[in-house]
């Protein structure tokens, strides 16, 4: 999502020549994530920004050239998260609503609905609810 953003950038440069990547990080319940890194990456995967999410889990990084970037959310107690083709214009907030989910709450487990026939090959099942996450 774009939306305008006419404040004037820190040291009085003009926000309108460049673009915000903001949002907010939370794990699967939506209780925010406070404290963990956001990188803003480069076509060519090369980190352009950082930001740390406030106690709040929300995070802004202020003063992208107009562009596509894409955004990396990496915290040990979560999957990394990536989402790509960010498009930042001039003057414009683009918004992400980043949901952090822990290694067990993504594999599941199944197995036959008889106890009794199951047996040591059980099946896992990695899902991948958004397909923008990397999976191991």
């Amino acid at each position: 999502m774009s939306v305008p953003a006419t404040a004037l950038a820190a040291g009085g440069v003009d926000a309108t020549e460049y673009g915000i990547i903001a949002g907010k990080v939370t794990d699967r319940r939506g209780a925010p994530q406070g404290g963990v890194p956001v990188n803003i990456l480069s076509p060519g995967g090369r980190v352009v920004a950082r930001a740390t999410t406030q106690t709040t889990g929300r995070f802004s990084v202020p003063q992208l050239k107009p562009g596509i970037y894409s955004a990396e959310v990496v915290s040990p107690s979560f999957l990394p998260y990536l989402k790509t083709a960010i498009a930042v214009k001039a003057g414009g907030l683009a918004l992400l609503d980043v949901s952090l989910y822990k290694l067990a709450e993504s594999v599941e487990l199944n197995f036959p609905g008889n106890v009794e026939d199951a047996t040591e090959d059980w099946k896992w099942t990695l899902r991948a609810q958004h397909p923008t996450r990397p999976v191991l």
